[in-house]
């Protein structure tokens, strides 16, 4: 009787004998060069050093042009251009994230309740319903 149980237990020893040296199937071993795991979403973010989660925690742009305005009646606006990712503007101590726009010359963008059209160093800043004109100045 005892005999009858050899063939399946050298059966069951086979397949869990292959499955031991097997790295395929394990999660989180899929490390890339930098020690992120793919499966588990994160990616290397050059800007921040790290393994992050883009959508945890946002990767910036490895080049942002910084520019700033100052727009009469408003005063002085920073913008930062995040190429072929949009841009953000601090003004009246409030940020906007904008997104760049189709225009025949010059860089557009938009967001909700602002836009920003800078043509050669001119702009014209539309914020909160207010039209402004804008020239690039300094940041101090």
């Amino acid at each position: 009787m005892e005999l009858r149980f050899l063939p399946l237990l050298f059966f069951v020893v086979f397949v869990l004998g292959g499955c031991a040296g097997s790295k395929a199937g394990l999660l989180g071993s899929d490390r890339d060069a930098h020690g992120c795991i793919g499966s588990a979403g994160y990616t290397w973010c050059e800007a921040k050093q790290k393994c992050i989660r883009a959508w945890e925690e946002p990767c910036p742009p490895e080049k942002t042009i910084t520019a700033c305005y100052d727009c009469s009646g408003l005063g002085k606006i920073m913008v930062e251009y995040y190429p072929g990712n949009g841009a953000s503007i601090v003004a009246q101590g409030k940020k906007y994230r904008l997104e760049q726009a189709l225009s025949a010359s010059g860089a557009k963008y938009e967001g909700e309740n602002i836009m920003i059209w800078d043509k050669g160093g001119k702009a014209r800043l539309v914020l909160e319903g207010r039209e402004y004109s804008c020239l690039v100045g300094n940041c101090e």
